[in-house]
């Protein structure tokens, strides 16, 4: 019984340990870009689209389908940082232990 309230504690430990995270990781921004940082893109840590920077040379000369494709890359790049810096605050919390998916709602 003692390892099992011992074990009950150490998640209830996890999961406030992960909430704080995620919720660091919420505050947080990430810039994406692309074209050589022609066209920048901020997310916040909740994926959610904050701003959208375009140099005058984004727009000059580049056709719309063009400019589309540096904003889907700017985009990606962003949201691919926020996922990187996610995983990272995870493995911290859990520290490799092996938790199935969607135990803890992340």
């Amino acid at each position: 019984m003692n390892g099992l309230l011992g074990m009950l504690g150490q998640f209830r430990t996890i999961q406030a340990n992960l909430e704080a995270a995620l919720k660091e990781l919420a505050g947080s921004k990430f810039q994406g870009e692309a074209g050589g940082g022609v066209v920048k893109v901020v997310l916040s840590g909740k994926k959610e689209l904050l701003s959208v920077e375009l140099a005058p040379s984004a727009v000059d000369g580049r056709g719309v389908e063009a400019l589309g494709g540096l904003l889907v890359s700017a985009a990606r790049d962003a949201f691919d940082k926020v996922e990187e810096k996610r995983k990272e605050k995870l493995e911290a919390v859990v520290g490799g232990l092996p938790i199935p998916p969607g135990l803890l709602n992340i």
